[in-house]
């Protein structure tokens, strides 16, 4: 794994552990929790603008989004901080194009304003990669759900 300086490096090393973890560390990283193994394989790859945290983080979001549009599963919950404490429930929503989810829950109540209303993957992603995943949802919602 490369070390990871731009959002292009930081997916690349998703790819790349995402096919060499186990089943029970896939798990473990859809859960966000006791991800010791993965946090391993990581460190060596992280960097001052990447930390081990924010990584694991975003690497939690992308695995479980991939395993809702994969249809593996039908709601994902995903955590917006490494403390566990936010956090937004995601649905798929079939047949987008492009692919999109909805936010079916969360416990940031401004994020439950507009139930079901679909948000490109696209935009997901990189809102959570700018650390700035609640303020851009809000903005999208702002632009495009009035």
């Amino acid at each position: 794994m490369e070390k990871i300086t731009d959002k292009q490096t930081l997916k690349m090393n998703f790819l790349e552990i995402w096919r060499g973890i186990s089943p029970q560390d896939t798990i473990a990283l859809l859960e966000f929790d006791k991800m010791a193994v993965i946090e391993q394989k990581l460190k060596k790859s992280c960097t001052k603008e990447y930390p081990v945290k924010r990584v694991l983080l975003l690497y939690h979001a992308y695995a479980s989004i991939a395993y809702i549009t994969a249809e593996l599963k039908v709601n994902a919950k995903i955590y917006l901080d490494s403390k566990k404490e936010n956090f937004m429930i995601l649905s798929y929503k079939k047949n987008s194009n492009p692919d999109t989810c909805s936010i079916v829950y969360s416990n940031i109540q401004e994020l439950c304003n507009y139930p079901f209303y679909p948000v490109p993957v696209k935009n997901i992603f990189e809102y959570m990669e700018e650390d700035k995943t609640i303020e851009g949802l809000l903005s999208f919602y702002e632009q495009h759900a009035k």
